[in-house]
């Protein structure tokens, strides 16, 4: 199918090939605007859509309605090659070059945006140096910083087709449509052309300003749903020197014990002992729990939580018993590990999911009633409060982690806070193989040591957490504002009454598992990453022997979790991308599924 385009001729006329696979918003609301925008103004736009679902594309360049833009499908040929493969994209640019009737060809992406000046620019120096193939600086954005690096014209006509423009005169020269590219096309297309050229000695002129930005590839352009930040580099290097210095690398040297008061002073507990990760951590606070009761082995705890949490408590010896969740929160309360308490209950352990806090007063009450020990796992919510009081000064222990993932990340680590000097005594031995002074074995033990090096990198960023923790409230605050009328899914918040969490994820709950799984593979293809957090314990095969009770909240629940980017550095305009790309695709999801019915 091809819409009519205007008649073009003449001498100034450049033609712009745009291959499109399957990002319809990109191409609506990025790369067709920047074709609009130019100063050039005799072009004829081209666009081959070979998708899945063209009627979507078609839709997108419709709606510009311009008669310069021609849009064409690929032929559906049945031979197995598949869309968005090099053979596939090959064939889009050699039916988009057949159909151009410019003296210049210039190539565009899904993802990228001519700058303005980008197409006169290019079209000047083609005709000034009589140049054959013209190739100018990129600059690629990082969409999960906000920042950009610049890429030379010599680099850009290797990684960046849309940089390229290339005569008229060489538009018999196909794009490889097999799979034997040259050496240096890396299963490039466009490089396998450029090559050809070259050896066929096609003049080459390098522009020195950039007239794109590119908005990177499947790898490089992807809005990660998670990225560590990193503390300033001369904060890092003088700790990375100060360990060298003592050539002390674990057995809680300098930089832990400096890392276990920064923590204590920051949450305002007693104590804080490192461990090596929160699973290990974790998995202390249980062995120690276990070695205080033999007539108690049961441990009550949220099905609703990764797999870590069980797995530590299996390890103790103990019995893990699930319980359900409060569905505005998806933690545990009082009102759901009640009915689950026992004389037999050893210990309660409440997960602050997602880093957002639990009604822990009433957790606190039912563990004094019942004589069972408080063990939180707090593992996302360094920096919550509770009515102004900062998570890790509630109950016996509560477990951190500084995973990757977290706001303020060791590498892998995690510690426990706790007010009782006669229990940290107790987990040091645990954390050291369960050795005392003498070096013999008085209890079983794991090898719980923070390695110097990762407790350097979380006490380089220390300073900065509180900063961090605003810029992902910010982040969350604008997620939830930006999808609060969407009728098919909701935003868990992470600030309710008194209760602020750390944001660590963004968390939808959505109408049904196909809609959030259709809408996962939608942002997927437009490079938004996006995770199913959390799988419900109780359903995966090792637990599920374990369940004694319903878990209606939980099995509602279940498959239809799906958590959105978020880290301590996205910028804002990156959100709102997320936004606009979900809103997007959940009102096609939404129609297709009325038309369906």
């Amino acid at each position: 199918m091809t819409f009519a385009g205007a008649d073009k001729d003449g001498a100034n006329l450049v033609s712009i090939l745009l291959p499109c696979s399957e990002r319809p918003y990109a191409v609506e609301t990025r790369a067709i605007p920047s074709v609009l925008a130019q100063t050039h103004r005799d072009w004829e736009l081209i666009v081959v859509s070979d998708t899945e679902n063209n009627a979507r594309m078609r839709a997108a360049v419709a709606r510009f309605d311009d008669p310069r833009i021609t849009y064409v499908e690929v032929p559906r040929s049945g031979d197995g090659v598949r869309r968005g493969s090099p053979t596939a994209r090959a064939r889009a640019l050699n039916l988009g070059q057949r159909l151009a009737t410019g003296t210049a060809l210039f190539l565009l992406d899904e993802d990228s945006e001519y700058l303005p000046h980008h197409l006169e620019a290019s079209r000047q120096a083609m005709s000034a140096a009589s140049a054959d193939l013209v190739a100018g600086p990129v600059t690629v954005s990082d969409p999960n910083t906000g920042g950009g690096l610049a890429v030379d014209a010599a680099g850009a006509l290797q990684t960046v087709p849309a940089s390229v423009a290339f005569a008229a005169r060489w538009q018999d020269v196909d794009f490889p449509e097999d799979t034997d590219f040259p050496g240096d096309a890396d299963g490039q297309p466009e490089r396998a052309k450029w090559t050809a050229m070259r050896d066929a000695g096609a003049h080459v002129v390098e522009l020195t300003a950039p007239g794109i930005v590119s908005h990177g590839d499947d790898a490089t352009g992807r809005v990660r749903v998670s990225m560590p930040s990193l503390p300033e580099t001369a904060r890092l290097h003088e700790l990375v020197d100060a360990i060298a210095y003592t050539r002390q690398l674990s057995n809680h040297g300098p930089i832990n014990a400096k890392l276990e008061t920064g923590l204590a002073e920051y949450i305002g507990a007693r104590h804080v002992i490192t461990a090596a990760s929160g699973d290990t951590a974790l998995g202390m606070a249980l062995i120690y729990a276990a070695s205080r009761s033999d007539d108690r082995d049961e441990v009550v705890l949220p099905s609703y939580t990764f797999p870590s949490t069980v797995n530590c408590v299996v390890r103790a010896g103990l019995t893990p018993v699930f319980c359900d969740i409060e569905p505005e929160n998806l933690c545990a309360s009082a009102a759901t590990m009640a009915p689950l308490v026992t004389e037999r209950t050893l210990a309660l352990v409440p997960v602050l999911a997602h880093g957002a806090p639990c009604e822990i007063d009433g957790i606190q009450d039912l563990a004094d009633e019942s004589g069972a020990l408080l063990i939180t796992d707090a593992a996302a919510a360094l920096g919550a409060t509770v009515g102004g009081r900062k998570v890790g000064t509630f109950g016996d222990m509560e477990m951190f982690s500084l995973s990757s993932t977290k706001v303020l990340t060791a590498g892998e680590g995690g510690f426990l806070s706790l007010g009782d000097d006669d229990t940290l005594a107790r987990l040091r031995e645990i954390g050291r193989y369960g050795l005392d002074g003498s070096f013999s074995c008085v209890a079983p033990g794991v090898n719980g040591r923070l390695a110097e090096w990762s407790a350097g990198l979380a006490l380089a960023g220390i300073d900065r957490l509180d900063e961090w923790l605003v810029a992902r409230r910010r982040t969350a605050t604008h997620y939830e504002q930006g999808l609060a009328d969407l009728e098919h899914l909701r935003v868990i918040p992470h600030h309710v009454a008194d209760r602020i969490g750390t944001a660590k994820d963004v968390v939808l709950v959505v109408e049904s598992p196909a809609l959030r799984d259709e809408l996962a593979e939608r942002l997927l293809r437009n490079r938004i990453e996006t995770r199913p957090y959390f799988r419900p314990v109780h359903v995966m095969s090792p637990f599920k022997h374990l369940v004694r009770a319903p878990l209606e909240v939980t099995d509602q629940l279940a498959d239809r979790m799906l958590s959105l980017p978020i880290t301590n550095e996205i910028p804002e305009s990156t959100t709102q991308h997320v936004i606009d790309v979900l809103r997007f695709e959940l009102e096609d999801l939404v129609a297709r599924s009325s038309l369906r019915a």
